[in-house]
C-alpha cells in the first residue's frame, strides 16, 4: 500500500533580482530524525517540474510512498525546499519548510480531506 504526498501550489515566492524571470521547482525530501546520532536519514526524495515566469506556481503533483506504515511515518519530517532553476548557474534556494508528521497521522488515513496551509521561510540566498 502506498501513501500519497501531494504538492498543489506555492504562492508569493520572492521575485528574482534584476528583473529576471523565475522557473521555480520544489524538492521534497522525506527524512527520519535519528535522535541517537542527531542527524537525519533521507528516506525518499522527489522533485516537481519547473514552471516558468511565475512567483506563484501551481504544480498539482502527487508522489506515492510505497510500503510505508503509519506508525513509521510518525518519525518522518517533510523537508520542502523551493528552488529557482537556472540554466547557466547554480540553482538558487528560494524558501523552505520542514513539517513533522508526528502529530498528523490523520493525513495518511484520509488525505483528500486534510489540507494544510503553511508559510515557507525565505532563504538567505535570496536577500
Amino acid at each position: 500500500m502506498g501513501h500519497p504526498v501531494s504538492l498543489n501550489a506555492l504562492c508569493g515566492l520572492p521575485p528574482k533580482q534584476y528583473n529576471g524571470t523565475l522557473e521555480p521547482y520544489v524538492a521534497l525530501n522525506i527524512v527520519k530524525q535519528s535522535w541517537s546520532h542527531r542527524k537525519r536519514q533521507k528516506l525518499h526524495s522527489f522533485r516537481t517540474r519547473g514552471i516558468r515566469h511565475t512567483t506563484s506556481p501551481i504544480y498539482k503533483e502527487t508522489f506515492v510512498i510505497a510500503n510505508a506504515k503509519p506508525q513509521e511515518a510518525k518519525e518522518w519530517i517533510l523537508d520542502i525546499t523551493a528552488y529557482d532553476h537556472d540554466r547557466y548557474a547554480n540553482h538558487t534556494e528560494l524558501s523552505s519548510l520542514k513539517v513533522s508528521l508526528k502529530d498528523m497521522k490523520k493525513i495518511f488515513y484520509s488525505p483528500e480531506i486534510h489540507l494544510f496551509n503553511y508559510r515557507m521561510k525565505s532563504s538567505y540566498q535570496v536577500i
